[in-house]
């Protein structure tokens, strides 16, 4: 990468020897006044004069390009340079047209008389011919003869005259049966459990209802049948080792059972669908559970059951069923004072902090809305053990600060855990709590440890240009002018520059710039 310089170079009268000038196949951008470059593609040096680029040379190459450059061709003329043999064409321009059907033109198209240059009446009949085409919107073809120079126009054989066959002038055109009949076959699809024929040469479309429907024993025949809310089986119900799910509570003797409400039924106690979700803290049940809020980490849809136990008005707390919006409502199984028993419990499946818990119902409401319900948490997230830097005693949980190998860093005191320090090696204990103790060459400042005077390799930082000084004056506060100074773009790629830098004072340096940078272009680092 080539060192970016932000200002001139002066050499102080010496020479600049073996250098190169820039080498580039094509002109650079944006150039300045007296800027140079060596063109690759011509071998010809060229400097910019503030408007175009000039060439540092007068060869007989360098008189024929200027001059190809310097001619303009005006309107109805080409230019053609051929620069092998440094001449310059000049044509009369033919201008041909994408609509006019022409691709090209030669001298045989045209007849020149007084000056005047005009197309012959074969072409204008071959362009005209060239133009018009086949509408297919309406039907109408079109042909044209070269011979006579005409254009034909006809109707296609999709059309009808109103009273003979032969399309006079004035006649009506009406489409024939034969096509409505085609185009109404088209438009018409044949759906669910439809069937369509057409017949072509009768022109009928014929719709049936498809009679056969496919069921797990076979194909058999569609008959007049209602399906209602419920439907009867003729025979027995094989599952095939699958399962019957989403199960409602029974109601009737006869009903299928859940495993839920089995397992309550068989140890006597009332267990609830679980909820999917626990809300803790009192929320407004208006609005707060709708789908798409978060309950305990848990983003809710609608039909989520939710247990919700911190309602400021005991009485709302409860069991809800997440609505797609609006206020939840009570869950079917819970909004009855007859359905709700002291001892009834319910599992919570997800949710950072309530995900796995089982909760049980500890109030009988006489009615609900009025009176108070409250759960209270029986089981948790399964059998706790102490990782890693944890012993367990019982239920109780305690830090181990004994390492492994080597000295412990950490002493625990019965209840709290403290750090120990080695108040002979520059470490101390007060009531701010743990601190260095500042040595030889280190001193605070603004509640910081910094290296006193002479003492270290300090730094300072920070960004230059507002796009209105070229000079500059950075305040390093490093107490020497023994500084080193580097500039560097403050962007991608960073690349260093050069730039003036003087060491002003011992806690300044002035960098100054050939032009104005933009706000915050350059970063200045001072090591000192």
């Amino acid at each position: 990468m080539a060192r970016l310089f932000v200002t001139s170079i002066n050499l102080n009268k010496n020479e600049l020897q073996n250098a190169r000038i820039q080498n580039l196949s094509s002109a650079p951008s944006t150039p300045v006044s007296g800027q140079i470059y060596y063109d690759t593609s011509t071998n010809i040096l060229y400097f910019y004069n503030g408007t175009s680029w000039i060439p540092a040379s007068g060869s007989a190459e360098v008189i024929q390009d200027e001059i190809n450059n310097t001619l303009q061709a005006g309107e109805g003329i080409d230019l053609t340079y051929n620069d092998g043999a440094g001449t310059l064409t000049i044509d009369a321009e033919v201008a041909t047209h994408a609509n006019l059907g022409v691709a090209s033109f030669n001298d045989t198209d045209f007849t020149v008389t007084a000056g005047a240059v005009t197309l012959n009446a074969e072409r204008v009949e071959d362009i005209v011919g060239g133009m018009v085409s086949t509408n297919t919107e309406t039907l109408i073809s079109v042909s044209y003869d070269d011979t006579n120079g005409k254009l034909n126009f006809a109707a296609t054989d999709q059309f009808a005259a109103s009273t003979t066959s032969n399309l006079a002038e004035g006649t009506n055109l009406y489409y024939t049966a034969e096509r409505v009949q085609d185009e109404i076959s088209t438009a018409i699809v044949a759906g669910t459990g439809l069937d369509s024929t057409y017949n072509d040469g009768a022109g009928t479309l014929t719709l049936d209802i498809d009679s056969t429907v496919t069921t797990n024993s076979g194909t058999q025949t569609l008959t007049n049948k209602t399906l209602g809310a419920s439907t009867t089986l003729g025979a027995n119900l094989d599952a095939g080792t699958y399962k019957i799910t989403n199960l409602g509570a029974p109601t009737n003797s006869t009903d299928a059972a859940t495993k839920a409400y089995v397992d309550a039924v068989s140890e006597g106690l009332h267990v609830h669908a679980a909820a999917r979700a626990y809300s803790a803290s009192n929320i407004d049940l208006s609005t707060a559970l709708e789908a798409g809020d978060s309950i305990d980490g848990v983003t809710l849809v609608a039909g989520d059951r939710v247990l919700v136990n911190g309602q400021s008005t005991q009485s709302q707390n409860g069991i809800y069923v997440v609505q797609a919006s609006g206020a939840a409502v009570r869950a079917a199984d819970f909004d009855t004072a007859t359905e709700i028993a002291s001892g009834d419990f319910i599992f919570v499946s997800s949710g950072t902090a309530y995900g796995n818990t089982g909760w049980v119902q500890t109030l009988k409401p006489a009615t609900i809305g009025t009176d108070p319900i409250s759960f209270t948490q029986f089981s948790g997230a399964g059998t706790y053990t102490a990782g890693a830097g944890l012993t367990l005693n019982g239920t109780v949980f305690s830090a181990d600060v004994t390492p492994t190998s080597g000295n412990p860093s950490l002493i625990n005191t019965g209840g709290a855990i403290e750090v120990k320090t080695d108040t002979t090696r520059g470490l101390s204990v007060d009531a701010n709590g743990l601190g260095v103790n500042a040595g030889t060459g280190l001193a605070f400042s603004s509640g910081a440890l910094t290296f006193a005077s002479g003492y270290g390799v300090r730094k300072y930082s920070t960004d230059l240009g507002d796009a209105a000084a070229t000079s500059y004056t950075v305040t390093h506060s490093l107490g020497t002018k023994d500084v080193t100074v580097h500039i560097y773009e403050n962007g991608s790629p960073y690349s260093q520059i050069e730039a003036d830098v003087e060491h002003t004072t011992n806690n300044t340096v002035t960098v100054k710039f050939a032009t104005a940078p933009s706000s915050n272009q350059y970063r200045v680092v001072i090591v000192g």
